[in-house]
């Protein structure tokens, strides 16, 4: 499967971008519901189950934009984020509690809009890493200096020597990425680009919420008819792609979020896309939420899914007098894009 930001590969291991954006990039960049009920996996051809179709999942489209930043070649650099507040997604970020690993990718590009466009359409893979270098923030710093960075691949670990490893060199691009989380590959929050110039006397980068920029975009299209009285099984076996039109494996979607926003339109959705699945209703969560955890398996019975904030575990689709829209989202824990696989309206009746 291939999905934005989901396989930057390195000599040491699979480094996931994103997400976002991921960080990739984007956590991920959204964060996994987590602690849900684990859903079983309902069987039998002639089953209730409702079963979504391809006509009924999103459609998505997105760009990334990481402006090179000139500075000074073969200079140990000091690399600044304590300016960051906001991450690619406009998602709040702590830059002291937040930033817990940043890394200095060497890519073979001689084009930072290319090594981008990759990225976006998860295409960096390891046949275009030359050399990957990581700081690990346990000290909850908000700078580090080049010199502080170590390779990643030796079973020694190597510092970073800018006079060799931060050269002038049109072969190669250089992308850093700032993580939430240690676990390698995962929850990038921001990006930038340092291009390196002999004539450059810069030999500080300032991180700023602006270093890298996403524009997304997504429509909802058919929506799926559910009956209001009950919590059906859910079958997506039948969808294939995601709303990028990227295959989705049928081991993928590892996380399920069922939501209800009160006094949100299907249009009021679709523009606060990558808020979906925010925490609260004031950040563009939903009003009501419930989730679970698929295992190996296409197939989920949302009864008894579990309340995401303290709600009762879920048993129908009514909601009295309260309008709204309801909403089930699918995602990929190891899949850094910064939206779910599957997303589709259900229509209570």
């Amino acid at each position: 499967m291939r999905n934005g930001f989901r396989h930057l590969l390195v000599a040491r291991s699979t480094r996931v971008l994103s997400s976002m954006i991921a960080p990739a990039l984007i956590g991920a960049l959204l964060p996994a519901c987590g602690g849900g009920n684990t859903a079983g996996t309902p069987t039998g051809p002639g089953d209730d189950a409702v079963k979504l179709t391809p006509y009924e999942n999103f459609s998505s489209s997105s760009k990334l934009v990481i402006p090179p930043v000139m500075v000074a070649a073969e200079d140990d650099l000091t690399i600044d984020w304590s300016a960051l507040s906001k991450d690619i997604q406009l998602h709040a970020v702590s830059p002291t509690d937040d930033i817990n690993d940043v890394s200095l990718i060497r890519v073979k590009s001689s084009s930072p809009t290319d090594v981008a466009q990759w990225l976006n359409l998860g295409e960096l893979d390891t046949n275009k890493v030359d050399l990957d270098f990581e700081f690990k923030n346990t000290s909850k710093v908000t700078s580090a200096k080049l010199s502080q960075f170590t390779q990643l691949g030796g079973a020694t670990p190597v510092a970073l020597d800018p006079a060799k490893d931060f050269k002038t060199d049109s072969g190669i691009t250089y992308l850093m990425v700032l993580a939430t989380g240690t676990q390698i590959g995962f929850g990038a929050r921001m990006m930038t680009i340092l291009a390196p110039d002999d004539s450059s006397h810069t030999d500080g980068v300032m991180v700023t919420n602006t270093s890298a920029t996403l524009s997304y975009t997504a429509t909802f299209h058919d929506s799926v008819p559910v009956a209001a009285d009950t919590a059906p099984v859910i079958d997506w076996s039948g969808v294939t792609e995601n709303g990028a039109g990227q295959e989705i494996g049928p081991h993928d979607v590892d996380s399920i979020l069922l939501g209800f926003y009160k006094n949100k339109s299907v249009t009021d959705l679709q523009t606060g896309f990558l808020n979906l699945q925010e925490k609260t209703e004031a950040t563009g969560g939903p009003t009501l939420s419930w989730h679970l955890e698929p295992k190996n398996t296409q197939r989920a019975d949302l009864a008894g899914a579990m309340g995401r904030a303290q709600e009762a575990p879920f048993a129908n689709f009514e909601t009295g007098s309260d309008t709204g829209t309801w909403l089930l989202g699918m995602f990929c824990s190891g899949c850094q894009n910064p939206a779910p696989v599957i997303v589709t309206i259900l229509e209570p009746k």
